[in-house]
């Protein structure tokens, strides 16, 4: 299926930092969000689906403890509104829809709800891999006086030596289905509306780095909504706590140890990134600085 050339349009990582760190500077609300292919039946739901894979995609989330089709509803409802008020969208590359249909839905679904417009910015799906790689992490969060986490694990600590920053708030919930973390209590329903509530009090111009899944991405709107700065980070909360939630994780460039050594001259980053990128994301081709 052909889709608009647009979406491969893809903005530079630095554009993308220099955005988000505009924002947080005016206190001016920022959501950067990704899609991959376990969103694309979600985002399609329910004119276009493929067998099995709304199940497929959901217990990946949620184990056992599956949405029922009302709750989905509401979930897809939530994501499209995500994807509609994001400042940054994260989307599949070409290799990747060679690899599942389930890219291409993402695309599709983008097409058919009408969810984008020309004032927001794309990137890659990895574009949290390439904040990682390039240090531009370190760029945005070195030395803020606090940054809070949604995640399935409290690493506030860590994290808070790795960018040297005073304080780290997290707010935690269960994770997907193999790798749930320290939270027992399911994050759909009860886990997802605990955070929505504690996320009415967010201070304007306030960083979060959000680990959540799909419900991540509706975090992030409630963020934005609330003049605060949302980045998608996703599994890569996990690569720090030591968890090899994805196979591409055990190179040091995916640690919080990665952050020791980064430096925030945009030279040295884009050195990084390529270094980065020719030694473990090769396949791709759309990453710039």
């Amino acid at each position: 299926m052909a889709f608009k050339a647009s979406f491969f349009d893809r903005a530079p990582v630095k554009t993308v930092a220099e955005q988000a760190l505009s924002a947080m500077h005016s206190g001016t609300g920022f959501s950067l969000i990704r899609l991959g292919d376990g969103e694309g039946p979600i985002l399609c739901w329910p004119e276009l689906q493929l067998p099995g894979q709304i199940e497929a995609v959901l217990q990946i989330w949620f184990g056992n403890a599956i949405p029922n089709l009302n709750d989905l509803q509401v979930i897809a409802d939530g994501l499209r509104r995500s994807v509609r008020s994001a400042d940054v969208l994260g989307l599949p590359t070409h290799y990747q829809m060679t690899r599942s249909e389930r890219y291409g839905m993402v695309l599709q679904g983008l097409e058919r709800h009408h969810l984008c417009s020309p004032s927001q910015l794309f990137g890659d799906s990895g574009l949290h891999f390439y904040l990682q790689w390039s240090g531009a992490l370190a760029y945005l969060l070195r030395d803020l006086d606090s940054v809070n986490v949604i995640g399935c694990r409290d690493i506030g600590p860590q994290i808070a030596e790795a960018f040297k920053l005073k304080s780290v708030r997290t707010y935690l919930v269960r994770g997907e289905n193999h790798f749930p973390g320290s939270v027992s209590i399911p994050h759909w329903p009860d886990g997802f509306h605990r955070v929505m509530e504690q996320l009415e009090t967010v201070p304007a111009g306030a960083v979060f780095l959000v680990g959540a899944g799909i419900l991540g991405k509706i975090y992030c709107d409630r963020i934005k909504s609330k003049n605060g700065i949302a980045l998608d980070i996703g599994s890569i909360l996990d690569s720090w706590a030591n968890v090899p939630s994805r196979e591409c994780f055990g190179p040091p460039a995916y640690t919080l140890n990665h952050f020791k050594t980064a430096r925030t001259n945009w030279d040295q980053m884009a050195a990084s990134l390529r270094k980065c990128a020719g030694e473990l994301h090769a396949r791709d081709k759309t990453i710039t600085l």
